[in-house]
């Protein structure tokens, strides 16, 4: 695997992470998380808390993160360079994992033209905070993700890269099992903080709704982001899975 280019790419998903974070934090609580007061207010009075640029952050994170996924076995100096053809083929939603992939019959609706002004989704406390919670979690992982890649590699790290702080002690190096399993954990925390982004309380009990069927999509890779489909579709063995 080519960790160093991995490693890149999840730092720079890693940053878009944190400051999305940071911004949820302010609309949740109506003040700056720790640490990101200068940056969050400077947000704010640009206009960038809103439905639009918190769908834009997300987009560009699941592009690292794909990047990072789909790359990882490519020839370095290849990767390094990128044509377009690459990059178009890298930044897919990975194939590996059928089951986080929605049914046909739910990708057939109309997809909402997000990038729009008129398209709009509250941004309600409630939903807020349930989309937190995934995005803490996501940033937990990639943030434990990265720290077991720069012990795998050790002083091979990056040119011009120096750890600041001490590993944490749960931190090992990483091993490609463990590579895989922790990027399915990210992809299913970042897919249920989008899913929850209009999450809506049942209005009987005020409660969560936790069927199977919603359990499971909201695991799945967001439908709205189409760029990220790939060309050919659903994997195959999605297809057979939801009987088509």
């Amino acid at each position: 695997m080519i960790w160093k280019v991995v490693l890149s790419n999840l730092v720079e998903a890693h940053w878009d992470l944190r400051k999305l974070q940071a911004w949820l934090y302010w609309i949740d609580n109506g003040k700056p998380m720790k640490g990101w007061k200068r940056l969050t207010e400077w947000n704010v009075r640009k206009g960038y808390l809103s439905p639009g640029c918190l769908a834009v952050k997300i987009e560009h994170i699941y592009h690292h993160v794909n990047w990072a996924w789909n790359c990882r076995n490519a020839d370095e100096a290849r990767a390094v360079r990128c044509d377009m053809e690459d990059y178009c083929r890298w930044e897919k939603f990975p194939k590996d994992w059928t089951e986080l992939w929605l049914p046909p019959s739910s990708c057939r609706k109309p997809v909402p033209k997000w990038r729009l002004l008129d398209y709009r989704w509250r941004l309600a406390n409630g939903c807020m905070t349930m989309m937190r919670i995934a995005i803490d979690e996501a940033e937990y992982t990639l943030g434990s993700l990265i720290d077991c890649i720069m012990m795998r590699l050790g002083n091979d790290l990056p040119n011009g890269w120096k750890r600041a702080k001490p590993y944490p002690k749960n931190a090992v190096p990483i091993t490609e099992s463990d590579f895989a399993d922790m990027m399915r954990h990210l992809y299913i925390c970042l897919n249920e903080a989008w899913h929850r982004r209009k999450l809506k309380l049942s209005s009987a009990k005020r409660s969560i709704p936790c069927s199977r069927k919603h359990l499971r999509e909201s695991s799945c890779f967001p439908r709205e982001f189409k760029k990220f489909w790939p060309r050919n579709g659903l994997p195959p063995k999605c297809k057979k899975r939801n009987g088509n």
